[in-house]
């Protein structure tokens, strides 16, 4: 009887001793966790501020090419920023944090090396680097949860590189007398006129109504028209 009465105070004040334990510990693991969450959501919001810069700056870089005007590629940047919102924070964007040169690279499996220009020399690419994040007054992105006395600004600096490169394209057209045929009418031969030629046609006239000229050129249109919209 005595023995477990024994056991039982023993046991008492094991219950005693983990209870004090985990309040001492559990305002500790509560800390932990809410800065291992504040540090991966700071890795995240990297990403997200990495993936807006790439878009700002390829808007800003294809209004740059097509308008040679650097408050036009600023308006795209800004633009392309407030449609990739951080999480419902829109990435400022401002002069200085576009840069406008030339990319070039000296092979073609190279990398393209960006280089400023200055005096208003027009250029092939915009460099974007977010200095307005990284150097505001007060961070534009905050951490989750409150730091508990610890310093966790979130101010990534990223940087991205638009570049529009010129490419010539060549259309070799055959003009010979077999585009008059129709495409699914034989040319052997040439002797004999297309079958929707009209009576009295000849090779030195406008093409008959299924002639493969016709074919041909709005093949071409549509070509054009996918290099003037991509």
């Amino acid at each position: 009887m005595i023995a477990s009465c024994q056991l039982n105070r023993l046991a008492s004040k094991r219950r005693g001793g983990v209870l004090v334990l985990l309040a001492i510990m559990l305002p500790l693991l509560l800390l932990m966790s809410t800065y291992a969450i504040n540090v991966a959501y700071v890795e995240s919001v990297n990403t997200d501020v990495q993936i807006a810069t790439d878009a700002a700056v390829q808007a800003a870089g294809r209004a740059y090419i097509e308008t040679a005007d650097e408050n036009a590629a600023l308006a795209a940047a800004q633009d392309a920023a407030s449609r990739n919102p951080i999480n419902g924070v829109t990435m400022p964007i401002v002069m200085r944090d576009l840069e406008f040169g030339i990319s070039q690279r000296r092979n073609l499996s190279g990398r393209y090396n960006f280089t400023p220009v200055s005096g208003g020399a027009l250029g092939n690419a915009v460099r974007m680097t977010t200095r307005s994040v990284n150097e505001a007054a007060t961070p534009i992105l905050k951490p989750i949860f409150p730091t508990m006395g610890t310093t966790l600004e979130i101010r990534p600096i990223r940087s991205a590189v638009s570049t529009q490169s010129t490419m010539d394209v060549a259309l070799v057209i055959d003009r010979s007398g077999s585009m008059a045929y129709a495409s699914d009418e034989s040319s052997a031969g040439g002797m004999n006129p297309p079958r929707s030629a009209p009576p009295g046609w000849d090779f030195d006239q406008p093409v008959p109504p299924n002639a493969r000229w016709l074919d041909m050129v709005v093949s071409v249109n549509e070509f054009a028209k996918y290099l003037r919209d991509s």
